[in-house]
């Protein structure tokens, strides 16, 4: 499932009626002056089937978008030799920063919850302290994480000819626990005559293939792009091209576009190429 679906929307809709409806039910049946925490828990058990089923695709996600950077297409993008091995490291690195934010947000969000099972005033601060831990813990994360980025993208953009150039900040949410990265990150260089530009945000990615191109018309549709570049049709959702005198653009919408980057080059510079 990916987060920027119909059916994502779909089930964050449905997900959250079916919970706070089942957390009302359970409250108008539970006797206004008893010291039952049964609307409580009702309210812990439905957060925890909503949050986990979200973390659960999230993670899904992930993993598929991780496979879908296999190293034959990058080996068939790459203009300098590289080995599979140093494809699957640069790889890893890249995406376990991901998949730590991910158990950052599932101990925190799951601890939340216990603390509104128990309802108990020793258990709660106990457990605020522990995502008070936690949020340090994260925060140091966060700092040795945005330079292990610079040495990940070395390694996975420099045999395809591009390099870091910005990289945007985190600030940290202290109060709501986490935080989010502002600006975006880009990526430059020159591959085959021509001058690349990805750039990239959490809900889009734009890459740029400058230099004359073709009277060629633009693919409108995932089936033309998908005949382009061999790529399936789902490749291409939340994707539009762009074809100028001055080059090709191709924008891709959603949560995580930028983990597409490479098919993204490869429907841009074949596009330019036509």
């Amino acid at each position: 499932m990916r987060q920027s679906s119909r059916g994502w929307a779909v089930f964050t809709v449905v997900g959250l009626a079916l919970w706070i409806g089942a957390t009302v039910f359970v409250s108008t049946r539970t006797d206004p002056g008893s010291e039952s925490k049964l609307p409580l828990r009702t309210f812990a058990v439905g957060g925890a089937l909503f949050f986990g089923t979200m973390f659960l695709a999230a993670g899904i996600g992930m993993r598929r978008s991780q496979l879908r950077g296999t190293s034959e297409l990058y080996e068939r993008l790459a203009i300098r030799p590289v080995s599979a091995a140093t494809v699957r490291r640069a790889l890893r690195g890249a995406y376990s920063i991901g998949y730590v934010y991910l158990a950052f947000g599932v101990l925190t969000t799951f601890i939340m919850l216990a603390a509104i099972w128990f309802s108990d005033e020793g258990v709660t601060r106990t457990l605020m302290y522990v995502v008070a831990g936690l949020l340090v813990v994260w925060l140091l994360y966060a700092g040795w994480a945005l330079k292990r980025v610079y040495t990940t993208s070395d390694a996975l953009f420099e045999p395809l000819g591009l390099r870091m150039t910005t990289l945007p900040t985190y600030a940290p949410n202290l109060f709501g626990g986490g935080g989010h990265l502002e600006g975006a990150v880009t990526y430059e260089g020159e591959r085959n005559g021509r001058s690349v530009s990805i750039v990239q945000t959490s809900k889009q990615a734009m890459t740029i293939v400058a230099g004359p191109t073709s009277t060629v018309k633009a693919p409108s549709t995932p089936n033309q792009m998908s005949t382009l570049t061999g790529q399936p049709p789902g490749t291409w959702k939340g994707t539009a091209v762009a074809v100028r005198p001055e080059g090709v653009t191709v924008r891709r919408s959603g949560n995580g576009a930028g983990r597409w980057f490479l098919n993204d080059l490869l429907l841009a510079e074949t596009v330019a190429g036509k």
